[in-house]
């Protein structure tokens, strides 16, 4: 049957010793709970089941309470977390749950694990509708992928080219027992008004909407991967650090292109793809100012700054760096609780190159510093332009100390 081959076939060249499943109960999840305990070689691996809790309604506990005992009845190991939303939250329900999601997926991953969501076909064609009314580019119109890379592990989806039709009929079939959340019938959710209302109109007309929406899913994957492929070879992206981007490369392009390779360049590093205004911006802001000018844009997720001739990419420093001045012991740990930050003394005797056999000094530059470089007292301010330290990044420098003697400077944030 289908859904047992789109399983076997996705992990067949797969090489992993843990799989890590997310679990809420419901019919996609069970289904896929017991495709993987009767699947061998899953089987044969250490499984944990996550399971969220969204704290919404007054049958959340008894949900997790179903997850907990079915997991057991199954020997599986079963871990739940409680997540609560708040309106101060700055995101919305859906993206606060997602980002909530995640961050417990990946507690649990390592670089030997896969992780197994239920997403299936309708969910591709709710997310495609979703996209395409906010105005969506290629890369949110490209779908729901079947398989991605994470930091920790691969994230795999088996079930995407299964209807929810499909896997209703699996669950009957095989007896599935799974929950039923109240909430997927209001309409108050984007998702639930296209999935209650838009779709059924849809499936009407075109009954065979799904296989045709999904072919035109593949064909934009596939306008999408073209335009990521040219945003390489434009940006010659292989001499770049994925936080850098070379300026002097693609100044010189078209505008269309440039904003193809910024586009490209801030999804690489986990940012949400910047909408045709902030490109607009980007470009504004960056290729139509003076070169002697650092200039920066910021939006809500990153920052992007230009130093010389390469743009730097990175989260909104949220950092209030410290005046104070801390004695590190030799082998412990130095914690700056101020700024919640931790370095290792490892970590320092790895950084300098030394074995360091004495206690140091540590503080943050604050300006005017010298340092003991190849036996010359230096200019700190003088030997971090010649390293390339953007200016930005001076103020997050953490200074080592041997007596009086500035001997080594860390960027550590």
């Amino acid at each position: 049957m289908a859904i047992h081959k789109s399983l076997s076939k996705l992990i067949s060249d797969k090489e992993f010793n843990h799989v890590v499943i997310g679990y809420s109960g419901g019919v996609d999840s069970s289904v896929l709970l017991y495709l993987i305990t009767k699947n061998s070689i899953i089987r044969s691996k250490k499984i944990t089941a996550i399971h969220i809790n969204h704290s919404l309604s007054k049958n959340s506990d008894n949900w997790e309470n179903f997850c907990r005992e079915n997991c057991k009845n199954l020997g599986i190991e079963f871990k739940s977390y409680k997540i609560k939303y708040s309106k101060k939250e700055n995101d919305s329900f859906e993206e606060f749950s997602r980002k909530k999601r995640n961050m417990f997926f990946e507690k649990n991953l390592d670089k030997k694990s896969v992780l197994f969501t239920a997403h299936h076909l309708d969910d591709q064609i709710e997310t495609f509708i979703f996209n395409a009314i906010r105005g969506s580019g290629l890369d949110g119109l490209s779908g729901i992928k079947i398989e991605k890379k994470l930091k920790k592990g691969t994230h795999l989806r088996p079930l995407i080219n299964i209807t929810k039709d499909e896997i209703y009929d699996f669950a009957k079939n095989h007896n599935i027992k799974f929950i039923e959340d109240e909430s997927n019938s209001t309409d108050f959710y984007s998702r639930n008004y296209i999935r209650n209302r838009i779709i059924p109109l849809i499936k009407n007309y075109w009954p065979s909407y799904s296989k045709t929406l999904k072919r035109t899913i593949y064909n934009i994957n596939k306008g999408s991967k073209l335009n990521k492929d040219l945003a390489l070879i434009d940006s010659n992206y292989k001499d770049n650090k994925l936080n850098k981007l070379n300026f002097s490369n693609i100044e010189h392009l078209p505008e269309d292109r440039i904003e193809n390779i910024i586009r490209h360049w801030v999804t690489s590093n986990g940012f949400y793809s910047p909408t045709e205004k902030q490109l607009k911006n980007i470009v504004s802001t960056f290729f139509c100012s003076r070169k002697d000018k650092n200039p920066i844009f910021t939006c809500k997720h990153y920052e992007i700054k230009r130093y010389k001739n390469e743009l730097f990419i990175e989260k909104p420093n949220k950092f209030k760096v410290t005046s104070k001045l801390f004695n590190w012991t030799k082998g412990k740990d130095l914690y700056i609780p101020e700024m919640k930050l931790r370095v290792t003394w490892s970590e320092l005797v790895e950084h300098t190159g030394n074995e360091l056999n004495h206690n140091v000094t540590a503080k943050f530059r604050s300006g005017g510093e010298k340092i003991l470089k190849n036996g010359v007292n230096k200019s700190l301010k003088d030997v971090l332009r010649e390293d390339g330290i953007p200016p930005w990044d001076r103020n997050k420098i953490l200074l080592i100390y041997k007596k009086e003697q500035l001997i080594a400077y860390w960027k550590v944030i």
